[in-house]
């Protein structure tokens, strides 16, 4: 087809919070690439009108903000309603597609199904979940996943996994292998000492954060916890060991690679996860990672990160002790460096980009 004139529409939604999530750093990172890409696209990003989108957007020319209503059967209504009119190509960064909408191709993004087979009890939102996901699959003409295993759970759970499935892994921010940060002044800035033990995400139950917390008063180093509200640390404050811990809510997008590089090691103890981006992260900054020994973990970190048992608190504190040897603290610095560099800056991103133009080249 002509690459001049072609119109992609994204629905931007997720750059609405305040706090960065994973999905809006996946959604950042192919917007760029895309605009950046050889075939000429405008790009439309759907938002609310609050909506402050990452600086590495901001200058870009052939992108434009179309507001959208901020209740969900307004939001429905208008990207339904946008992709009837000029657009060749829409992009959700959800597992979902608009209702009601026109004849272009449509493209989504399936990062976990957590949400789905995890629940403690299926009510009327998990049943409409999966009525949604089930049509996006129907429609779309390419689904993303964020991993194999993601793509292996779709399919023990519906039976397939879309017309066009493919696994690409999220790229890292460049900026995590930045060797001019200046961690000594955020270290300061947040009242820490560099050589702590770190783990970034939201404390939810799943995050197992008790296994963590039971050897606070064993091990040498102090535990930070970065992400979790005030809410969801009440569960873990009442644990033995909590207060021993230091809980900081959140942080500045900006000073988080400064927090990671001056951590000794980080730690991801989840029981279920859809992808990982704490531990990619850290292994760009060059500190070395110990993640729960589940499927998923495993395959993001490329098996080099060091795995426990997630029910195993002895495991995890002797799995940090090992790193106290000063050879095998470099062999996994140097393992987690060259995995990240894979999926460092555009190189993960272009794999994106190719498959958008792939899709826009093929007949209608």
């Amino acid at each position: 087809m002509e690459k001049d004139g072609v119109t992609i529409l994204v629905d931007g939604r997720e750059f609405h919070h305040e706090k960065r999530t994973g999905i809006s750093r996946v959604l950042e990172g192919i917007v760029r690439n895309i605009s950046h890409s050889p075939f000429g696209a405008d790009i439309r990003l759907a938002v609310f009108a609050d909506t402050t989108i990452p600086e590495s957007l901001a200058d870009q020319n052939n992108l434009s903000l179309e507001v959208i209503a901020t209740t969900a059967p307004g939001a429905e209504r208008a990207l339904s309603n946008m992709t009837q009119e000029k657009c060749d190509l829409f992009l959700s960064p959800y597992p979902k597609l608009p209702l009601f909408g026109g004849n272009c191709k449509y493209v989504n993004i399936i990062h976990d199904v957590l949400y789905i087979t995890h629940v403690g009890k299926k009510g009327i939102k998990t049943y409409w979940d999966i009525l949604r996901l089930r049509a996006a699959l129907k429609k779309a003409d390419l689904t993303w996943y964020d991993s194999r295993f993601s793509l292996n759970e779709t399919i023990r759970l519906f039976g397939w996994a879309g017309r066009n499935p493919r696994v690409r892994y999220p790229g890292i921010d460049q900026r995590f292998a930045s060797p001019e940060i200046d961690t000594r002044t955020i270290a300061e800035n947040y009242d820490l000492k560099p050589g702590y033990i770190l783990t970034v995400g939201n404390g939810k139950a799943h995050k197992n954060l008790k296994v963590i917390i039971d050897i606070a008063a064993e091990v040498r180093r102090s535990i930070v916890f970065v992400g979790v509200n005030a809410a969801d640390r009440q569960q873990w404050l009442h644990q033995p060991n909590g207060h021993k811990c230091r809980w900081i809510q959140s942080v500045k997008d900006a000073d988080l690679p400064a927090l990671i590089k001056n951590a000794f090691c980080l730690v991801q103890p989840s029981f279920i996860e859809g992808y990982g981006y704490p531990p990619l992260e850290a292994m760009a900054c060059g500190v070395p990672v110990i993640v729960s020994d589940i499927p998923v973990l495993i395959e993001t970190t490329g098996a080099r990160a060091l795995r426990v048992d997630p029910n195993n608190s002895a495991a995890w504190k002797g799995a940090i002790e090992r790193l106290e040897n000063k050879d095998f603290y470099g062999a996994q610095k140097e393992k987690g460096l060259q995995w990240s560099q894979t999926l460092l800056g555009k190189k993960a991103w272009q794999k994106y980009t190719s498959d958008i133009q792939q899709l826009l080249d093929q007949h209608p």
